[in-house]
C-alpha cells in the first residue's frame, strides 16, 4: 500500500513537470482511439496491450521499471473515465522517450477510494504513445 501510494506521488510530480505543450488533434480521433485503447486495457486487466501504448525506445532499464510499476497500478482501477487532454502550458520535466504534449486522466476507484492517475503521452509518426521518463526519479531506482 505504501509503494503505491510514493508511486502516485513520484508519477504525479513526474507529470506535473512534463514537457512542452502542443495543439490537439482538431477532430480528436487520435485523442479517443488512445483513450478508449488505455480503457479497454485496464478493464480487461491487459498488461501486455497497456505495454504495447507505451513509447518504451532510448528509456534506460529504471524508467522502464518505474513507469511499469505505475502502469501496474493502472491495472488496479475500476474504470469510470478515461481522457487525453493538452498539456497546459509551460510545464517542463525530466527528459521523456518523447517530447510531451498531452496528459492521459484516468478516473475510477481502486477497492473503496476513489482514484485519479495521470500519465504523460507524446506524438511519434502522428501516433500518439504513452511516455516514460528516461530514468526513474531518483531516490526511486
Amino acid at each position: 500500500m505504501h509503494v503505491r501510494f510514493v508511486l502516485a506521488i513520484a508519477g504525479a510530480a513526474f507529470l506535473a513537470a512534463s514537457g512542452p505543450s502542443h495543439a490537439a488533434d482538431p477532430d480528436g480521433a487520435r485523442e479517443a482511439a488512445l483513450a478508449a485503447a488505455v480503457k479497454s486495457a485496464i478493464t480487461r486487466k491487459d498488461a501486455a496491450a497497456l505495454d504495447g501504448l507505451v513509447y518504451w525506445e532510448g528509456a534506460k532499464d529504471s524508467g522502464r521499471e518505474f513507469f511499469r510499476a505505475l502502469l501496474e497500478t493502472a491495472l488496479e482501477t475500476t474504470v469510470e473515465g478515461v481522457e487525453v487532454v493538452p498539456l497546459p502550458p509551460g510545464k517542463t520535466g525530466p527528459p521523456t522517450t518523447l517530447p510531451v504534449t498531452h496528459l492521459l486522466r484516468i478516473t475510477g476507484a481502486q477497492g473503496e477510494m476513489n482514484s485519479r492517475q495521470s500519465f504523460p503521452v507524446g506524438e511519434k509518426d502522428g501516433r500518439l504513445y504513452l511516455v516514460c521518463a528516461m530514468e526513474a526519479p531518483a531516490g526511486l531506482e
